[in-house]
């Protein structure tokens, strides 16, 4: 039996996170260190055009440097922001989430007994309730099952916080 890798995206109807989470919650808007109300829509435009992504190829990237063990989430979006790469989008995880079978099983695994924690820095959020900007992720817990969460960029990431990438 062969194993489906190829993850289709319908981009049809733009992500809205006031329907995945709740109202009040919306796309960032501008530099990440404005208000988040002014300027485009702070998602990356070559991940918003991929409607089938090969599973295979997406990278997980942690954002450190060597001998760096914590950075701060901004200065890990300013990396992935450097780089030649596509950074996966909020409609992506939204996908996977409804087809979990396909998130690849070395995602599940644990690093260092740490869970690990995906995240899709393509679609940075502003919250209901504050100005500091946010990304979604997945992760797998020991009841055996997908689930999403949130993170703000202002507080520090580690070797278990990756970043789902591709390198076109």
């Amino acid at each position: 039996m062969s194993i489906k890798t190829v993850l289709l995206v319908d981009r049809s109807t733009p992500f809205n996170p006031e329907t995945f989470i709740c109202k009040g919650w919306a796309i960032w808007r501008g530099p990440i260190d404005g208000d988040g109300l002014k300027g485009e829509e702070d998602q990356d435009p070559n991940a918003l055009t991929l409607t089938e992504i090969d599973l295979n190829n997406v990278v997980l990237d942690d954002g450190l440097e060597i001998n760096e063990e914590i950075l701060k989430g901004e200065e890990k979006f300013f990396r992935l922001k450097a780089k030649p790469i596509i950074r996966l989008d909020a409609a992506i995880l939204q996908t996977l989430l409804k087809k979990n079978e396909m998130i690849p099983d070395f995602w599940k695994e644990k690093l260092d007994g740490e869970t690990r924690y995906i995240y899709f820095y393509g679609t940075i959020l502003y919250p209901v309730y504050g100005r500091v900007p946010c990304v979604l992720c997945l992760f797998f817990l020991d009841d055996n099952k997908w689930h999403w969460g949130y993170r703000w960029l202002v507080h520090n990431w580690r070797f278990f916080d990756l970043s789902a990438v591709l390198v076109p």
